[in-house]
Parts: C-alpha cells; structure tokens; sequence
C-alpha cells in the first residue's frame, strides 16, 4: 500500500479521539474503531488489524502507533507491560495478543484532553 495516502486516517482517528479526549486508546483499539467508522476506507487500505500472532510485521494498529506517536494533536504514552498482556477481538472476531514496543504498550488521546 505504499501509494495510499495516509493523511486520510486523520479525519478519522482524530475525531475518535477527541469524541473521547480524556480517554486513552491503544494503537488496538483505535484500529478496530477506525474500521467501525470508515469500513470502506479501511478495505481500501487492506491491512490486518494486526497482533501478536499474525506473524505479519504490517498491520493497521502498527501503522497507527508509527504515525500518531509524533503527531501535534495527539498525546501519546507508554504504559508498561508489568506481568500483563492486552488482547483484543480482530476484524473476524478471533482474540489476539497486542504486540508491544519493548516491553510497552503504546496509548494516544486528543492533545485536547480536559480534565473534570
């Protein structure tokens, strides 16, 4: 998919997170939400959501961690594995195991965040 612009995950990515701009999403979670609200964009792009056990070193949830790590209108943070693992249900439904970036899972909210 190298020809596919991905500055059009960002209308959609970022509108998940500021609808939630207190909240903090794994690289995961906003694969799966970015799938419920542009389904069509996300068969255009054609990747797995991604996961441990894919094998697969190209998903969407890896794509997404890459791109928002560095992005201005997004807060990004690690949270440390600690004896936990995170899994996830997939695009079909089967439980997965999200991979992590050195022992840390990567997290993202809206730079917007507000506190209560």
């Amino acid at each position: 998919m190298s020809n596919f612009d991905w500055s059009r995950l960002d209308p959609v990515i970022l509108s998940i997170l500021e609808n939630n701009s207190r909240q903090f999403f794994t690289a995961y979670q906003l694969a799966l939400l970015f799938k419920e609200e542009a389904e069509e964009l996300f068969n255009e792009i054609g990747l797995p959501i991604g996961g441990l056990e894919t094998g697969e070193r190209n998903s969407l949830a890896r794509t997404i961690a890459t791109r928002y790590r560095r992005h201005s209108e997004v807060e990004y943070a690690e949270l440390s594995d600690g004896g936990i693992d995170i899994t996830f249900r997939d695009e079909t439904n089967t439980t997965k195991k999200a991979s992590k970036n050195d022992g840390r899972y990567s997290l993202f909210r809206s730079q917007n965040a507000k506190s209560s």
